[in-house]
């Protein structure tokens, strides 16, 4: 009895991290010949511009404030 206690403990500890996690959604990614790709995510309602070195700090639970980003002001992708 005491292993089945001790298994959902566990599992409720998870779970509890997984939701206290910040979320990171990549909304679109540009491909440039020539240039590192680049992402477009969201992170707690803001969006960022991003290359691959930032996202995956990002993923790895890096904030942005940590990473001294600025929100985007603009609606869309930037096209140039």
């Amino acid at each position: 009895m005491r292993n089945a206690v001790d298994s959902q403990l566990k599992q409720r500890k998870a779970v509890a991290k997984a939701l206290k996690r910040q979320q990171v959604h990549i909304t679109a990614k540009r491909y440039r010949v020539g240039h590192e790709t680049s992402y477009r995510v969201l992170v707690d309602g803001d969006y960022y511009d991003v290359n691959q070195g930032v996202l995956d700090r990002l993923l790895a639970d890096a904030t942005p404030a940590q990473l001294e980003l600025e929100p985007v002001q603009d609606a869309g992708f930037d096209q140039t």
